[in-house]
This record gives C-alpha cells, structure tokens and sequence, in this order.
C-alpha cells in the first residue's frame, strides 16, 4: 500500500513539474530550502504532511486528508472530480479578468455563485475571463475562473493581477526576477495570422492584488455536469541553442568600401588598409585643427 501511494505521489508530482515548467531542485526548494524533497520522495519516503502540502501548493495540487470523496484518483488524476453536488457554501464574484481584450464587458453575473464540490483554498472566488489573451495556458474567453489569493508570488502560475489603475489582467507569471514579476500573454496578429506573446515587467509593490488561477470550469458553476478543467500540459524547456556568427557577405562588404562586387580578398584587405590610414590622417588633421583653433581664441581673449 505505501509502494502504491508513493508510486502515485512520484506520478502526481512528475506531472505537475511538466504542467508547471519546473524543475524538481526549483520545487523542492521553495518548499524546505534545498533540493531534497522530491530526491527523497523518488528514493520512497514520505514526507511529513507540511511538507506535502507545501509542495502541493508549489506545484498547484490540492492537499486533502479526510473522508472518502468520489474521485477516482488513479483514473482521473486529481484535478477533476466526479460530477457531484455544487449546493456547498456560495463564493464571490469578483469581476472579470482581461487578456487581449478591447469590447465591452458583458452583465455580470450574481454577486455570488454556488462553490464546486471540492475543498477550497481560503479566500477562495470566481473571475470571468475575457479575450484569449491565455488561450496558450487552456484559458479562453468567457471561462469561469477559481482563484484564490496568491500572498507569496509563485513562479509558473497563472494569475489575475491588478495594478494601479490596470483592472483584473491574467497573465502567466513566467519569472521572478528580484524585485519584479515577469508576466506573460498573448495578442491575436491580424488576419489569422496566429498569436504573439508579451511580457510585462512589473514591480512587486506596484501590485496591489494578486490572484492565483486555480482551476477553470467546464460548464456554469452549479450545473450538476459542471467540473473543474485540467491545465494543458507545457512543453518542455528547450536548451538554448549556440549562436553561430553568420559568414560574411563579400559582395556586401565590397560595397561597402566603394568596390566592384567581384572584388578579391586581397582588393579589400588593401582597400580597408587605405581607408584606415587616411582616416587616421584625417584625424591627425582634425586635431591640429582644433589646437590652431584654440590658440587663436586664447590669443583673441588676452587682446580683451
């Protein structure tokens, strides 16, 4: 039974890191300060459940210890429960959250709306996308959005912000960067032309909200099929690729240097060597210049 419930852990976990973008030392890390967490979990220790469910909250999990619920975890995965009863305590809405979007926002719905079938983060809401801004991150417009309040910036996650003036924005927190937070979009080109990404530097005291994209619903919150979406998986890194000077265009440099397009590599070489030198000459001139120059206006101020 232990083999079987690390074995799903070890699953679990290898998925959210692949979903997230994150490396197992980066996840461990933000857990207990070194990268030992997710090394001992694969060697088939358990950790303690602080542990657990602060890598849970890391890698966007849910941690639940309590009665039976009716999730088939080893078929469906922990992120989408079985349709079940939505008639749990109401949750806020919020508001909408933009991501390229320019219309106007359509009638929101009621103030408050029935909380879906599971355990909830504190504080937890729901949000409204608008535009496809998060299309690449499985958000698309008119998506009904679980959030819950992010206190702590987690790199990877999906989020509603708002700072300054700027309403609910979603965005991909990419990285971290010191005292900044690097978020990510997409605005659709013309003419189908596919989408381009963006990125947003902001500071972190600029932002006066944070809120962590939990799930996405499929369906209205409250509707007996209605169920919570799993994240699209992301691709993974890809290792930069060297940079290989191009090789030089000869024709271009000899018309550059005022030559006929065949020219030789000998033609040029002397060509620059000629160019240089009278350049070099031409600078020696300049600087006489500017000495004859400022002798003469010493001696046309000692005659005032």
């Amino acid at each position: 039974m232990r083999a079987a419930t690390n074995n799903l852990l070890q699953r679990e976990i290898a998925s959210a890191l692949e979903t997230r973008g994150l490396s197992a030392r980066a996840a461990s890390e933000a857990v207990v300060g070194h990268d030992g967490l997710i090394r001992d979990i694969k060697r088939g220790n358990v950790p303690t459940a602080d542990k657990l469910a602060g890598l849970a909250d890391v890698l966007g999990l849910e941690f639940y210890f309590g009665p039976p619920r009716d999730v088939a975890l080893e078929t469906r995965g922990f992120h989408e429960p079985a349709p079940a009863d939505w008639h749990g305590p109401p949750l806020p809405f919020l508001g909408f959250a933009r991501a390229a979007f320019a219309g106007r926002p359509p009638d929101p719905p009621s103030n408050e709306l029935p909380s879906p079938p599971r355990r909830q983060h504190e504080g937890s809401a729901y949000m409204i996308a608008l535009g496809d801004g998060m299309k690449p991150e499985g958000i698309h417009n008119g998506d009904v959005l679980l959030v819950a309040p992010e206190e702590t910036p987690a790199q990877g996650r999906r989020v509603v912000y708002r700072a300054g003036e700027v309403g609910g924005r979603m965005a991909l927190l990419s990285s971290i960067d010191g005292d900044f937070l690097i978020m990510r979009s997409w605005a659709e080109l013309t003419a189908g032309r596919g989408l381009q990404q963006m990125e947003d530097r902001l500071r972190a005291d600029t932002i006066s909200e944070l809120w962590w994209i939990t799930h996405v619903i499929d369906g209205a919150p409250g509707e007996q099929a209605a169920r919570l979406r799993d994240w699209p998986r992301r691709p993974a890194p890809r290792e930069p690729e060297e940079y290989v000077s191009p090789e030089p265009d000869m024709a271009m440099i000899a018309r550059a240097l005022d030559l006929p397009v065949g020219a030789t590599a000998e033609q040029i070489v002397e060509r620059a060597r000629v160019l240089k030198q009278s350049n070099e000459e031409f600078l020696k001139a300049a600087d006489a210049i500017s000495s004859v120059a400022a002798g003469f206006r010493a001696r046309l101020t000692e005659g005032e």
